[in-house]
């Protein structure tokens, strides 16, 4: 130390020196060992100590691992602290039991959450590593958190997992993103990665180098400022996964995000990039426009063109609201329409090709708005009578299509009335369908022309009441109605009189009622209820269709009263 410090002085007084024959011309010699220049030479050496012992740490696991907060988990019996960086050994398999923070985290072994309510901090350069064959299963309530106001974090996969042992990946946890100053984070390596939720909770730029990125739960763009690096892939979203974006009451253009997060409308999803399954905008403003519905509504989303995606569009979120329109779109293609709490959406144009796989709901306290553009809504999904597609809303009005298809094969149930004008229709496209309806939630056909309702086959009826408005004139109305899987149609030849509403609908069962002289029995399987808003004129004709014909005796009996009344020929 005496020698470090002799050399270190005499450095010192010859800059001194030379310093003062510069400035005076003459030679001034200071005593290297003096108490003032001692004291100068101990304060640098002290602040050289100071700025080594700042240095993080390397802390790494022994080989057989155990809980993070226990010294013999670790090499040297060290446990880490928030300015480390952090090693899991290949091998071990360390828990993680409460709260942690590191520097940075590299996973060889295994490391897993096993608290609830858990968020590990990686701090400073926030980057995670993955080694070959490890593990890192963060947990449904546990977060992990990248915390970086410089930029240049992320993930780094060379072999790894990011694990979860539930459907979907439910139980994958929060990769929480908390990068200031537009900082960069990118996910890369040599591997696939696949997340649960991916939350960005300022504005970033964000990289996929890697070969892939799968995410599985919700994927959390922030306000306007947050951008795409120009070279990135865009991310895989698999079947449970949401695209939610909240654009800060700025307007969501066609660029970024939309360049990255979903530029495909059509593909496969957990398969094809770019192609979302739900995807629920909030907060966008009213930037982009107005459209004269009536009445004129300003909107911060109007795509053009073509939009799909696998899963429902959700405006609003129950909390924050979003205003968009599809007017402009000509060909949508959904999992389901959701306009949320005081939102409002305006649907597609007259002429728009509009397939809905999902369900359509208007719901809140303040009921979302969903303005009729004049689009067709074909409900074409794989619903059943168990897991139907859905119809409803919070609002005490009913809900008017101005037409609707049911295709594929699917049962739509209405959770509310739904009404068709004067001008609509009500058809059965390919492969059929079935609307379930019921004495509160109803489907009302305006139009009285007899062919407002067409389609109806075995495997396409309404399962339930129809309501019909029928017209003064001689008409033959065809009712396409069944009962579960049985189709029943009623068909009624109107005698000209005045126009009147009918309902029509049959039952999968017995009437248990009775009879009198001119039958001798009552079917048990079926029976069917006519009413009119006021009575038909004479000679107007019922006839109903059953599965099977009952021979010999197949006669038509009618009771004026109810369903269990007595009946005559």
């Amino acid at each position: 130390m005496i020698e470090l410090l002799k050399d270190y002085s005499s450095n010192f007084y010859m800059s001194m020196e030379i310093q003062n024959e510069k400035q005076h011309g003459v030679n001034h010699f200071v005593d290297p060992f003096s108490s003032a220049s001692l004291k100068k030479v101990l304060y640098t050496l002290i602040a050289v100590m100071v700025a080594f012992g700042s240095y993080a740490a390397t802390i790494t696991s022994t080989t057989t691992g155990g809980p993070w907060n226990v010294a013999g988990t670790w090499v040297g019996s060290a446990l880490p602290v928030a300015g480390d960086d952090v090693v899991i050994a290949a091998g071990a398999v360390v828990t993680v039991p409460s709260n942690q923070t590191c520097r940075t985290l590299t996973v060889n072994g295994s490391l897993s959450f096993t608290g609830t309510g858990i968020t590990f901090n990686v701090t400073n350069n926030s980057a995670l590593t993955l080694g070959a064959g490890s593990n890192l299963l963060i947990g449904s309530t546990n977060t992990l958190n990248f915390s970086n106001t410089s930029g240049g974090a992320g993930i780094t996969n060379n072999g790894g997992t990011i694990v979860s042992s539930g459907t979907n990946g439910i139980d994958g946890g929060t990769l929480l993103i908390n990068i200031s100053g537009g900082g960069a984070f990118t996910v890369g390596g040599s591997s696939a990665t696949t997340v649960n939720n991916l939350k960005f909770i300022s504005n970033a730029t964000f990289n996929i180098s890697g070969p892939s990125l799968l995410i599985n739960g919700t994927f959390t763009i922030p306000e306007n400022n947050w951008g795409w690096n120009g070279a990135s892939k865009s991310p895989i979203y698999g079947p449970a996964s949401t695209l939610y974006i909240n654009r800060n009451n700025q307007g969501l253009g066609t660029g970024s995000p939309l360049d990255k997060a979903w530029p495909v409308q059509t593909g496969t999803i957990g398969v094809t990039p770019g192609y979302p399954n739900n995807v629920t905008l909030v907060n966008m403003g009213t930037s982009n426009g107005s459209v004269n519905v009536p009445p004129n509504v300003n909107v911060g989303w109007a795509p053009f063109g073509t939009i799909g995606l696998n899963g429902a569009l959700r405006i609003g979120d129950g909390t924050l609201n979003g205003v968009a329109t599809l007017n402009n779109v000509t060909n949508l293609n959904c999992g389901g329409i959701i306009v949320d709490n005081n939102s409002t959406l305006v649907g597609p144009a007259a002429g728009t090709t509009c397939i809905n796989r999902g369900d359509f709901i208007l719901q809140g306290a303040t009921t979302g708005l969903y303005y009729q553009y004049g689009a067709t809504m074909n409900f074409a999904g794989s619903g059943t009578s168990v897991i139907p597609q859905i119809i409803s809303t919070t609002s005490a009005s009913a809900l008017t299509f101005p037409n609707i298809i049911v295709s594929n094969g699917t049962y739509v149930r209405l959770n509310d009335d739904v009404n068709i004008p004067s001008t609509g229709a009500m058809t059965f496209g390919s492969g059929g369908g079935y609307i379930g309806t019921s004495a509160t939630n109803s489907l009302t056909i305006a139009n009285a022309s007899n062919g407002a309702v067409t389609g109806g086959s075995a495997n396409a009826f309404v399962d339930g009441p129809l309501i019909w408005s029928l017209a003064a004139g001689a008409t033959t109305y065809l009712f396409p109605v069944g009962s579960g899987a049985n189709y029943l149609p009623l068909t009624l030849n109107k005698v000209a009189s005045s126009a009147v509403t009918a309902t029509i609908q049959s039952f999968g069962v017995g009437s248990v009622g009775t009879v009198d002289a001119t039958m001798s029995s009552l079917s048990t399987t079926e029976y069917w209820a006519l009413i009119t808003s006021a009575a038909l004129p004479a000679g107007s004709i019922v006839s109903l269709s059953r599965p099977t014909a009952i021979a010999p005796l197949a006669y038509i009996a009618e009771s004026k009263t109810t369903g269990a009344g007595s009946y005559t020929s």
